[in-house]
């Protein structure tokens, strides 16, 4: 009877994340269980789960936005990047979740750019202007008084960045 009990415990203190696909909220439960930097080390061991993590990201939701700002404090280097650009590609999809948050941890001169050049989506001039227009559009969709100012810094950068690709493809 003791060992029932016990392995039931450990079953049910373990962090909920699924295998293959993590969802929002087990990776915030991970978070509130064992920490923003165990959980982000897991998360970024893992090519399944860190391609899933940042997907869900860039896909602008509030529930991956929250998981993103729970990681960001733990995160350094590459990983910050790696969140920033998720956050930044979110901008097509949900700019004004976005630029509402825009104060930290990701900040607007973060993510209100181009496109991550090295990754492979947007490595030819043509997908990362496509992908730059595409978070220029979403930006555009803002109409909330109240976000006029960040709306408008936010296209102000994002329209310098054509600039910059064109320069760095040598076009």
């Amino acid at each position: 009877m003791r060992l029932l009990i016990f392995g039931t415990a450990l079953v049910v203190a373990a962090p909920a994340q699924s295998t293959q696909h993590p969802r929002p909220g087990e990776i915030l439960q991970e978070v509130q269980a064992i920490g923003a930097k165990a959980t982000l080390e897991e998360l970024y061991r893992d090519d399944d789960k860190w391609s899933t993590l940042l997907r869900g990201i860039a896909g602008g939701t509030p529930e991956w936005f929250a998981v993103a700002e729970a990681l960001r404090a733990a995160s350094d280097a590459h990983v910050t990047e790696a969140l920033t650009h998720a956050v930044g590609e979110a901008l097509g999809r949900n700019a004004q979740l976005i630029l509402s948050h825009a104060r930290g941890p990701f900040f607007l001169s973060e993510v209100c750019g181009s496109p991550d050049v090295d990754d492979e989506r947007f490595d030819k001039l043509p997908t990362a202007l496509a992908e730059l227009n595409r978070r220029i559009r979403g930006v555009e969709r803002v109409q909330d008084p109240g976000l006029g100012q960040m709306r408008a810094d936010c296209l102000n950068s994002l329209h310098g960045g054509e600039t910059g690709l064109r320069h760095f493809f040598g076009k």
